[in-house]
Formats: structure tokens, sequence, C-alpha cells
């Protein structure tokens, strides 16, 4: 069992009663021995204490501050500690709400550009930017002196300012010698947006990818802590600064002892990693970086990478991508088999291409239920992630000619604007699902209204009708031509696939409607397409791509997708030759 308790620590400021108030949670307290302080004001007993304490890392005595979440009572005195101790980064592992409930005061301005006054603080939203699974914010943070009252001293000499701008505005200079000696600073915020309380991410790769981001932030700052907030600051601030520790000590030993590692972190601040699930994903979290090491790579190394991918060692009798693709199909840790109850009834059969090929009841796509009509919400089709974890994707098998009528029901319940067709017309192949008319289906009519040849692809337009509303909308249907016709290929040329996964999926901000993407089974073409269009985001946003990660994701989310080397080795050349084309080998 781990401890939770140690005869050396006390926590009796955290217990005074003027402090109290102070904690989010009765039971989450700052140990005297290791507490952060921060200066005394005079008349104000307490006023040195915030539920923070200093803890090691793997290297540093004092590498990371773990913090509760900032409540209305301590915001300011979270800025005062950013303040005194001369604090540059913020790691924020919790939303602000969760479950309808508050999880942490918002400690920065509402806006981009946007300025708020914590306290004689002053803190200045300076920018934004928003990538997979986190946000990084630049906060440039400023100190005015206190009267006798304890409030902030506003000299504006006649000139207007907002409360607390401290002269600094975001678009002009100081206006005074008095507010040119203001002293500001620059303060960086790396906020991981996908962790649930008590929970633990999903897919490893992701909080150590953020993990990884952290210290690229950190080692070109002056080596004072890391702030590491969560809600209570204990399970999830925890587990990160566990597997922080733990990685370290992994690159420098080969070995990892969690149980010792979690032990000693609690003898700092109690209860880190709090739950059971936590601890597991420690585990998780630590194998699969030892399996599949750190397989990101920046865009200024991607041809010079992907080279010595391709390169088979001396001695052995297959190439580096080779071995790689095989740790993907050869997991650490068998998976928890996926349920695929729904498509896997017998009264199904006829829905579905193929019993290998169903969607897993997690991610699968459910239409609205017809009275009188059984295995009405039943569609072959799965929500695939996107770059940004929104449902991005729905991929789907080739209608049948007895489904055709649901495909079309979930394009308008998904509010679907764009399909992709990466299949063929014929007899055994892709049914033509469309008339040169309008067809009517059940309360929906689809209506053909013009083709055009591009490149690679042909272009149609469909207006989509509800009868029921009288609300109509366009469909774009783009159907690919460059695919070759026997089964487990892959297209010789990768230009036409990315220009075509540009213009089905292009880089634009939530929220946006799923783009739908179907072939013979739903699997090899549409997983391949859609780990590209996910490549092309990464490249953009983080001018870095990892194939194996997006491949391994994917996988996870249907059946039989991206299981050939062939399928692999294809993503990394079409990812180089859309870097090549785009001027896009260069990290940002």
């Amino acid at each position: 069992m781990l401890p939770d308790c140690f005869p050396d620590r006390t926590s009796h400021a955290s217990e005074a009663r003027e402090n109290q108030p102070k904690n989010r949670y009765p039971d989450i307290k700052a140990y005297d021995q290791t507490r952060v302080k921060l200066s005394q004001i005079d008349g104000i007993t307490g006023s040195d204490y915030i539920n923070a304490n200093y803890v090691m890392g793997y290297k540093e005595r004092k590498q990371f501050i773990c913090a509760q979440g900032p409540t209305d009572t301590t915001v300011n005195d979270f800025w005062r500690m950013i303040w005194e101790h001369g604090l540059e980064l913020i790691v924020m592992l919790t939303n602000l709400e969760e479950y309808s409930k508050v999880k942490c005061s918002k400690y920065w301005p509402d806006d981009v550009r946007g300025v708020r006054a914590f306290g004689n603080i002053t803190v200045h939203h300076v920018s934004e930017k928003r990538y997979s699974d986190y946000i990084v914010r630049e906060l440039k943070i400023s100190k005015q002196p206190l009267n006798s009252d304890g409030q902030p001293i506003v000299e504006n000499n006649g000139i207007s300012k907002r409360n607390g701008d401290c002269g600094m505005s975001d678009a002009s200079a100081p206006t005074s010698p008095r507010e040119a000696k203001c002293e500001t600073r620059l303060v960086r915020q790396y906020h991981f947006l996908m962790w649930k309380d008590f929970a633990a991410p999903e897919h490893p790769h992701s909080i150590l990818k953020f993990i990884k981001r952290v210290n690229e932030a950190w080692s070109n700052m002056v080596g004072r802590p890391v702030v590491v907030h969560c809600s209570a600051g204990v399970g999830r601030t925890g587990t990160l600064v566990a597997l922080d520790c733990l990685l370290e000590q992994l690159r420098a030993t080969g070995l990892a002892s969690v149980f010792n590692t979690v032990a000693e972190l609690r003898r700092q601040r109690n209860f880190l990693v709090q739950s059971q699930k936590q601890y597991v994903f420690v585990y998780r979290a630590l194998v699969e970086y030892a399996h599949y090491g750190d397989t990101e790579i920046p865009a200024s190394r991607l041809k010079s990478s992907i080279d010595r991918l391709r390169n088979t060692p001396e001695g052995a009798d297959k190439c580096l991508m080779e071995h790689e693709f095989e740790k993907m199909m050869d997991p650490p840790v068998a998976e928890t088999i996926k349920s695929c109850a729904a498509g896997g009834a017998e009264e199904l059969r006829p829905r579905n291409r193929s019993t290998e090929c169903l969607p897993y009841d997690r991610n699968r796509v459910i239409l609205a239920p017809i009275p009188g009509r059984d295995f009405s919400t039943y569609v072959n089709a799965s929500f695939i992630e996107a770059y940004d974890n929104t449902e991005g994707f729905i991929i789907t098998q080739d209608p049948l000619p007895n489904t055709i009528m649901d495909f079309w029901r979930m394009v308008a319940e998904h509010n679907v604007s764009t399909i992709v067709m990466l299949s063929e017309l014929g007899e055994g192949k892709c049914p033509r699902y469309w008339d040169d008319g309008t067809v009517q289906y059940e309360h929906i009519s689809v209506e053909y209204e013009e083709s055009e040849s591009c490149p690679y692809y042909t272009r149609r337009q469909f207006r989509l009708t509800n009868n029921k509303s009288g609300e109509w909308r366009c469909v774009r249907h783009l159907q690919y031509q460059g695919w070759p016709t026997a089964a487990g290929h892959v297209p010789e040329v990768t230009r036409g696939l990315a220009e075509l996964a540009e213009i089905a999926a292009p880089v634009e901000p939530a929220p946006r409607p799923p783009l739908l993407v179907h072939c013979n089974l739903g699997t090899e073409r549409s997983a391949l397409f859609v780990a590209l269009c996910i490549l092309i985001w990464q490249l953009r946003l983080e001018r870095r791509v990892d194939v194996a990660c997006v491949a391994r994701k994917v996988r996870s989310q249907r059946a039989r997708t991206i299981d050939t080397f062939l399928q692999y080795e294809f993503l990394h050349r079409a990812i180089l030759n859309y870097a090549e084309l785009h001027n896009l080998l260069e990290d940002s």
C-alpha cells in the first residue's frame, strides 16, 4: 500500500483557523516542512500561507511547486507566489469546470490582449495558441506597490487606464517616468485539456508529448520551479510529476521504480497520485515509452529521419521503419477487447459487408430510432478523433443496396457537409448511391445538382432537404480516382491524396461538421486518408509529425486499419512529399 501519512510531517499552517478558508478541499493540506511561503503582510495573520508544496524532480530538489487550483479566495495569493518566487512556467491540468462543478478559478483575462488585476499584480493576456490537446498562453505580469490599506497605488497623472494596467497596455509604451519603472515579467502557461478529475488520459502518448513540451519550455528558463496544479493539486498533478521523474530515471538508468518514487513524492505533498487509475496509468505510460520510444519528428529533420528509418542496419534483415511498424502491431500491453455487440447481432449480418469489420460500440455512429423498425439506430460507421480530439471524421463501409437509406440518414442527422469516396463504382463494388434527379429516403430528399472533373478526383454536389422542416443544405461529394484496384495496394503518387485531404479537411477551428470517408469495408483506404489528414494538421500547426502515434490512435478506433507495412510506409512518404511541396521542412 502506498503511504498516505508520515510521522515526520505536520500541517499546522493548513489547519490554522485563518487559513482553512484558503483550502479548496479540507482534507488536502500542505505539509509545513515543504510548503511554499509567501511574504508576510503586516497585520494580516496567515498571509504567508498558500496551499502549495515544493516537490523534488529526478535531479532537482525543488523542481516543482505542486499547488491546488486557485479559488476566488486565493487567486491573488497565487499570483503573489508567482511574483515573489520569480516563477515563469505554469502547468494547468484541469478545466475550469468539470461535471458541472467549478474546479479552478480563472486567473487570467478572458480575451487575448485583455488585462485583469489580481490584488497588486496585473496580468496581461499576450497570446494563446491551441494544439491537439493543450493550450499555450503567454501572460505578461506587472506589480504595483500597495498603500497602507493594502490596496494597489494607481498613479495615472490624469491619463485614463484600465484598473491595474500599470500604464502598460498591449498596444502602447509607458506614458510617464513613473510608469516606465513598472517591472514586467513573462509567464507561460501550458494548459492540458483532456484529463478529467480522478481519471487518467485514454492514451498515454498525449501526456507523454505534453511532458516533453513542458520540459522544452523549462529548459529555456532560469531553472526556477515549475508550478503544477489541477484542482486539488494532488491527483493529476502528482501523476504528471511522478511520470516526469520516472521518465528521467528510465532514461538515465534503464530502470524505473514506480512505488518508491510515488511514496517519496507523497512525503512532500499529501496524496500525490490520488487514485488507482492514475497509479496504473503511470505504469501504462512508462511501458508505452519504453516500448515505442519517442517517434515524433521535427519538420527540419523529417527528410533525414525518414531516410534513417528506411535504412537497414548492418546484419539486420529489416529496415528501422519496418521494426517500428512491427512494434505497433505487437503492443507491449494487450488491449482490452473492444465490444462490437451492436453490430454483431445476427439480424444485422445483411447490413455489414464483413463480420470482421464492425464498429466498436464505444465510438460507433448512432442514428435516430425509427418507430416500428428493429435495429434502426445501426449503421456500420465509426467516429474517428481529429487532430484536435473532436469527432472530426466518420469512417464507414461502402453503402450496400439495403443500407443506402441509412447512409443518407447518417449524412443528414450528423450534419455532414463533405463526403470523401475512395472506392470505385461497379458490379461487386460500391453501388451508385445517388440518382441523376431527386431521391426520397424517409423524410430526406437527395437531389443531384452538378459535377466537375478535377485532377485526381471528381467533385459532385447534392442538395439535401429535410421535408419535415423544409431546411436544406449542400453536400459536397469528392471521389478520388487514383487508388489501385488491387486489394491492399496504395497510390504510387502521394500528391493527389494529400491534395484531396487539404480540400476535404482544411485546418480550421471547431466546431465543424464531421468529414465522412468511405471505402469498401471502411478500413484500409479510409483509415489511411484520415491519418494523412491528421498528419497534415499536425505538420502545419506544430511543425512536427508523429506517424507512429497517429497510426496507433486511428487503429484504436476502428478494426483492421493501417495493418500493412505498405500503408505505414505510404504515410511517411506522403507527409514528407507534402512538406517538401509546401516548403514546410523548417521548425516554426
